[in-house]
């Protein structure tokens, strides 16, 4: 025997709840031999398709039924595992919903969710607590004599002309649940809530329905996953976004100091180097001037024979300089694949390692948050022996002239 449960909230146009209504569903019970146990603090419990009974001691449930599912309904008055609030902002200034019907202006409209379901689940062997994993997706229908140029951030709008249908979704406590580092978190963008905007003329909305389903990750099969797969083959292409990545990084400033101060030494190598070239043109040019002076006279050849002498020795300095100009080359050369190894191994690879350590621990957690361990699977309760699953309907009031509906 399985048991689905389906809570109705009835709440305002801001989101406090007014009512809460259960319908159970206990299914292949007539399978059972007598009588079915359940477990349920819900009040009025009755019967909503059959004439099966039950008695009732205390949250025990005993149904007599030896043919058919049953389906039953109650109120409670329990507290929701995840929490949806709206505010509204008309030309950016807060505004109550019966303020803002029948106004016309620039309309923002925020909706948040809060989830208070923390479980307790293994990841890596240690006990770490989570949050049961809520999707949650509210609708709404907008007409398009009262909304233009309707926007939303996290979800999508689709016009037919007449309206304006708005889809919203978020995923409330799973960014927490994964705990993510600060580089992942920049990267991996996981919604609380949505924004939804547009141009209101006489600002009239009907009733919102959101659903929040309790079984978003049951589907993903983590181990065959070709995006997560490819997720993690993309760490390996970071390189060129390492520096945005892992600004302000020790290790990193470190390795791109060496490669600066490699990349100056190779500067003053090169202008040794220049500096020695120079002086070489300048010496064999000066040994050309005294070879000419040699030839044109004897009395010129003392004079000639100095020159020829002054040039020798600026192309022996020219050759040094020359020499030293290449070897600080070399050593600018060497600094900076010295500088490029320090930037790789201290800042490029490491900063892929923790990556890859930081993504692994996503996996895991993810894997956790797929066991029942952190499913939500009852809101008034089930017996040991069944599986469970429920699932949250929440319908907003709407607003029109000042009157709610």
């Amino acid at each position: 025997v399985s048991k689905e449960e389906t809570v109705y909230v009835n709440a305002t146009a801001e989101g406090e709840v007014k009512d809460i209504t259960v319908s159970d569903w206990l299914k292949n019970s007539g399978s059972a031999e007598g009588d079915v146990s359940d477990v349920s603090d819900l009040e009025g419990i009755k019967n909503v398709k059959g004439d099966e009974t039950f008695t009732q001691d205390g949250d025990k449930v005993t149904w007599n039924t030896d043919s058919s599912d049953i389906y039953y309904q109650g109120t409670s008055n329990k507290e929701l595992p995840v929490d949806m609030k709206i505010k509204y902002y008309l030309d950016d200034q807060e505004i109550t919903p019966e303020e803002l019907a029948g106004k016309s202006g620039h309309l923002r409209m925020e909706v948040s969710y809060t989830n208070k379901s923390k479980k307790t689940v293994k990841v890596d062997k240690k006990d770490v607590e989570v949050y049961s994993p809520f999707v949650m997706v509210t609708g709404m229908i907008l007409s398009s004599d009262n909304f233009s140029n309707v926007t939303i951030d996290n979800g999508k709008v689709i016009s037919d002309g007449d309206k304006e249908m708005v889809v919203g979704v978020a995923v409330p406590g799973l960014k927490n649940s994964l705990d993510l580092s600060d580089d992942l978190s920049d990267k991996i963008d996981i919604p609380e809530g949505f924004t939804m905007e547009a141009d209101v003329t006489d600002c009239t909305m009907g009733n919102t329905f959101t659903m929040a389903v309790t079984d978003l990750l049951s589907s993903l099969n983590l181990e065959d996953s070709d995006d997560l797969d490819e997720l993690q083959d993309s760490l390996d292409e970071l390189d060129d976004a390492a520096v945005k990545l892992v600004d302000g990084s020790k290790d990193l400033f470190d390795g791109t100091k060496e490669l600066y101060d490699g990349t100056k030494d190779l500067y003053d190598g090169t202008e040794d180097l220049k500096d020695g070239t120079k002086t070489l043109k300048d010496g064999a040019k000066d040994l050309n001037d005294g070879a000419k002076t040699l030839k044109d006279g004897t009395s010129s050849l003392k004079d000639g024979a100095k020159t020829l002498d002054d040039g020798a020795k600026d192309l022996k300095d020219g050759a040094k300089d020359l020499k030293d100009g290449a070897k600080t080359l070399k050593d600018g050369a060497k600094d900076l694949k010295d500088g490029e190894k320090e930037f790789y191994d201290d800042g490029i690879k490491k900063l892929k390692d923790t990556m890859e350590e930081d993504f692994q621990s996503v996996l895991d957690r993810l894997e956790a948050l797929q066991s029942d361990d952190a499913a939500y699977t009852s809101f008034t309760g089930k017996d040991d022996s069944m599986s469970g699953n429920v699932k949250f309907i929440i319908e907003t009031e709407g607003f029109d002239d000042g009157s709610e509906d």
